[in-house]
């Protein structure tokens, strides 16, 4: 059974303390267990999730931003606000935004 609303609590959760993001990126299962998820679900946050693979299950957009930096360091390291917002950096290490 998929549970977009317990995933969607559980992101913002994790967005509210450091602790909460700390236990959903290192997959603690005392915390996540708090949760009523699908094994489908549970499986996503250790699979380096993207937006669209929280999107996939349900999760709002900005959410499922959110999940992916709390779940992936690969995203969260390669993302910038610049190629979100179209920005092109510039020679001098600008943007032309």
């Amino acid at each position: 059974m998929m549970s977009p609303a317990e995933l969607s609590r559980m992101i913002e959760d994790g967005l509210s303390t450091p602790e909460a993001w700390n236990a959903i990126r290192a997959g603690d299962q005392s915390f996540i267990g708090r949760y009523r998820l699908s094994e489908e679900e549970i499986a996503t946050l250790t699979g380096r999730p993207t937006p669209d693979t929280f999107a996939q299950r349900g999760v709002a957009p900005l959410l499922a931003m959110w999940g992916s930096f709390i779940c992936n360091p690969d995203f969260e390291n390669d993302w910038s606000a610049g190629e979100y917002f179209g920005w092109e950096p510039t020679e001098t290490g600008t943007t032309g935004g």
